[in-house]
């Protein structure tokens, strides 16, 4: 229907809910400023675009809307987010359960949230490969970061970054999204191998 022509408010934060519970972030927070822009103050969609604002580094930009979510929801926004992982501050998320889960995080080898920024900062700066390997390692090491995963890639191609993709939409459930990316990997990769035979026939 979004493809069609312009959603009314109430099912743009429809819409924008669909694609955040989906594992599509950036396309959710899209949606939900179209919603809010367009008079719109559905609770998801305070909560999303706090979410989509930090994961695009912009923290403070984020706390407005956490403060809008949290006063909408009487104090409590937990009830809206069913097992989602948070990206932004919320106060009190999760209680005493997400802050020791947190810290166990931090006392491994690898910390997801530090090799996700990494790897963030490593698509702008042009290494897709090196941010492949670190965004497989934040699966690897907490899948629930699947959807910030999807968001950082984005629609960026690539044999390593396909078989990312494929493996993140695997974790939320999305089977056939993730048989696309696999095929998609491979098919950049033949089609990487096969310049690399011609130019070898060639030298």
């Amino acid at each position: 229907m979004a493809a069609v022509g312009p959603l009314d408010v109430a099912p743009m934060g429809d819409l924008a809910e669909a694609r955040w519970r989906t594992g599509d972030l950036e396309g959710a927070a899209d949606a939900a400023f179209a919603h809010l822009e367009a008079g719109g103050d559905a609770l998801v969609a305070l909560v999303i675009a706090a979410e989509g604002l930090a994961a695009d580094g912009r923290p403070g930009e984020a706390a407005a809307f956490v403060e809008r979510a949290v006063e909408g929801a009487g104090g409590d926004p937990d009830a809206v987010f069913l097992g989602i992982p948070r990206r932004a501050a919320w106060p009190g998320a999760g209680g005493p359960e997400e802050s020791r889960t947190t810290t166990d995080r931090q006392r491994g080898p690898t910390d997801p949230t530090a090799e996700l920024d990494a790897a963030r900062a490593a698509l702008i700066e042009g290494r897709p490969a090196e941010a492949a390997v670190r965004l497989a390692l934040v699966l690897r090491t907490d899948p629930e970061l699947a959807p910030a995963v999807l968001a950082a890639v984005g629609s960026r191609g690539g044999a390593a970054l396909d078989l990312v993709r494929g493996d993140a939409y695997r974790v939320v459930g999305r089977e056939s999204d993730a048989a696309a990316a696999y095929d998609a990997a491979a098919a950049a990769l033949h089609r990487g191998t096969a310049l690399g035979e011609r130019s070898g026939r060639r030298r």
